[in-house]
């Protein structure tokens, strides 16, 4: 900005008031330019911008999510309450295998067992579930 008021205010100034912001716009440019070229700000060669991963998802792969999490509700809905609810709460409330024990009143040997044959039936109807 300092060096846009001394180009307006020494004796070459400016013909038309219309065009300040052009003009101010154009010093701003070329202090850009300058500051580019005095730290040295290049562009990185093409060959290395081919490993960097766009970390978020496609539009596409969002879609697949979406799916598979309807899937999996369609599965668990399918299920047993009690084995619908136990996988429900381990795997998707994420609860302490501690805290489903007590819910249930079971201990957890008990719970071992019964998260195994529930794990066997949700893949029992996965596979017969449609993509």
């Amino acid at each position: 900005m300092l060096r846009a008021l001394r180009s307006v205010c020494s004796e070459k100034t400016l013909r038309d008031g219309r065009k300040l912001g052009s003009f101010v716009n154009s010093i701003c440019n070329n202090v850009l330019f300058e500051w580019f070229r005095k730290t040295g700000k290049s562009e990185m060669p093409l060959d290395e911008h081919l490993y960097l991963a766009d970390a978020r998802d496609s539009a596409e792969r969002r879609l697949i999510k979406l799916q598979d999490k309807h899937r999996v509700l369609r599965a668990l809905d399918a299920l047993e309450a009690r084995d619908a609810a136990i996988l429900r709460a381990l795997f998707i409330e994420e609860r302490d295998k501690d805290e489903v024990c007590r819910a249930f009143g079971i201990d957890r040997d008990y719970l071992r067992v019964l998260l195994f044959r529930a794990k066997e039936k949700f893949r029992a109807v996965w596979n017969l579930q449609p993509r």
